[in-house]
């Protein structure tokens, strides 16, 4: 695995500010100019003049995403996002030491690397241009997945200073105690060295084990919450996301959701166009409009230079349900309601709830367009108290009710 790791890289740490490693100021997807191929949601597809992320005021037609959805010949988006990439990379801006978990899933393994290796890729290359990634363990005996299919790890124990994060990946509860030691004892010191730490699958299970979830949130699969409760009863379980970003430790249910996960990291480290180039090649969620996916196509991603402001919004975007999430954001991010309330004037003329107001009804907006979830349904989802708050809101922004604004657009999209 080569060495990726640059010091401000680095999460950090329980009391400071989760900062993602900048996306390239000079690339094309970031720029978003007029021959990009960018279409504001919510609109028709077009290829004029589109106003780029980040700039002036907040409008609902500053967000901009990647056309994922109208392009019809899928190779051809593919090789506009790969020409979207710099010549010269250098060394890849995304490096993940894996430690596989006795029992570990398999599928968690799979979509995880897959991601990276998607969005690291150029054409069918295959290389890890963008993104690296390694298992690592201390000798090379193959490990069994939940699934009797095993594993040899291709790397030694990387030192965790030359990796952005480390990722447990676990699975059978029963299999945990039959890890061997040198594991746990390099994860206790990849976390003294501040180097972020994933948690996949029941690999949240292997970090709370060794003490390095304490007093933090942690997302579970449905499956184990009950066992989780009763095993860390300080630990907050979180049930109805993707994952869980709490400063430097970041865990996920498993399943699908590692989809969701990869690409949040891709994203951060390397740009919005990776993560669209890994989202296209492995979208299978069509049931589901509530991951990240689905967020990101319908919100776009915003370009903002401050870390708080970013992490607030990253926040925001992923606990878009939650009424009470300002305290929250101003909790963990460190800084004061004044202080949010003058970072978002200053960026996007608006104040974070009015802000986070214009969030959801875009996202609503992308729902009715996209789904088949009745009013009630998008109205719980996107954090409005009652389907009558949500449709006199909708209406009055709208000058539509949602239900004409639906009819007006057509069939929705299955």
């Amino acid at each position: 695995m080569s060495a990726s790791r640059q010091g401000s890289s680095r999460a950090p740490g329980r009391n400071e500010t989760a900062a993602p490693r900048e996306p390239r100021g000079s690339r094309a997807a970031d720029r978003a100019g007029p021959e990009s191929g960018l279409a504001v949601i919510g609109e028709p597809a077009t290829h004029g003049p589109a106003q780029a992320p980040g700039t002036g005021n907040w409008d609902e037609h500053d967000t901009i995403v990647p056309d994922i959805l109208e392009r019809q010949d899928g190779r051809s988006y593919v090789e506009w996002l790969d020409s979207l990439q710099p010549a010269d990379i250098g060394k890849p801006e995304l490096s993940v030491g894996i430690l596989l978990w006795p029992g570990f899933n398999l599928h968690s393994l799979a979509a995880f690397v897959d991601a990276l290796r998607h969005a690291g890729d150029s054409g069918e290359s295959a290389c890890k241009r963008r993104c690296d990634w390694a298992v690592m363990s201390d000798d090379v005996s193959p490990i069994a997945s939940s699934s009797g299919v095993t594993v040899i790890p291709d790397s030694p124990l990387v030192p965790s200073q030359e990796l952005d994060y480390v990722a447990i990946i676990g699975g059978i509860l029963a299999s945990h105690d039959q890890i061997v030691p040198a594991l746990p004892a390099y994860v206790r010191q990849a976390a003294m060295a501040g180097t972020p730490l994933i948690g996949i699958d029941t690999g949240s299970f292997a970090l709370a084990e060794l003490g390095l979830l304490d007093r933090r949130s942690a997302c579970i699969h449905p499956y184990y919450v009950d066992e989780f409760k009763r095993r860390f009863p300080g630990i907050r379980a979180v049930t109805n996301a993707d994952f869980e970003r709490d400063g430097d430790r970041l865990t996920c249910a498993g399943g699908v959701s590692v989809i969701s996960l990869a690409t949040a990291l891709v994203r951060d480290h390397c740009g919005r166009d990776r993560a669209s180039r890994a989202i296209h090649q492995l979208t299978v969620l069509h049931k589901r409009q509530n991951s990240f996916i689905h967020r990101t196509l319908a919100l776009g991603y915003r370009h903002v230079s401050d870390s708080r402001l970013k992490c607030a919004l990253l926040m925001m975007e992923s606990k878009m349900d939650d009424r009470d999430s300002i305290a929250t954001i101003c909790r963990e991010t460190g800084i004061s309601a004044r202080h949010l309330n003058r970072l978002f004037h200053r960026e996007f003329g608006l104040g974070p709830r009015a802000y986070r107001l214009e969030m959801r009804s875009r996202f609503a907006a992308w729902l009715l367009l996209n789904t088949k979830r009745n009013i009630a349904e998008i109205a719980v989802q996107t954090g409005f108290s009652s389907s009558a708050h949500f449709i006199n809101h909708f209406k009055r922004r709208n000058q539509v009710t949602p239900g004409e604004f639906r009819r007006r657009r057509g069939e929705p999209i299955t």
